[in-house]
């Protein structure tokens, strides 16, 4: 995961996609690059907050931010999705580490070298 305090240049997002594209990694999301964004995460950065809202509420896990009410980081399972979904839940729990950009946060994606 690459940030900056600054918003990237067109320059750095073309160094950027040329890494990516020499090195066979995948970018989820470049900024102004709408071929190199994954819907999910174009929708969590640039879409609105009724978006966003809708994302948290249909996803099948629990993906929202732990807050001073709700601290509990790896608490990911929505129970009411936990028999209709279990086989998605157990792919989550087996996926091996993957080669990306965001090695941490590939679970719901296959996002290794192919």
């Amino acid at each position: 995961m690459l940030t900056s305090l600054e918003p990237f240049t067109e320059h750095q997002i073309t160094a950027i996609e040329r890494f990516i594209d020499e090195h066979d990694f995948k970018g989820w999301y470049l900024p102004g690059r709408p071929a190199r964004q994954e819907a999910v995460f174009r929708t969590l950065l640039e879409g609105t907050p009724e978006e966003r809202e809708r994302f948290f509420t249909d996803t099948f896990l629990n993906l929202r931010a732990p807050t001073d009410d709700r601290p509990f980081f790896f608490n990911y399972y929505k129970w009411r999705n936990l028999f209709e979904r279990g086989g998605d839940i157990a792919l989550v729990t087996r996926s091996p580490p993957a080669r990306s950009c965001l090695p941490s946060s590939c679970w719901w994606r296959s996002c290794s070298r192919s």
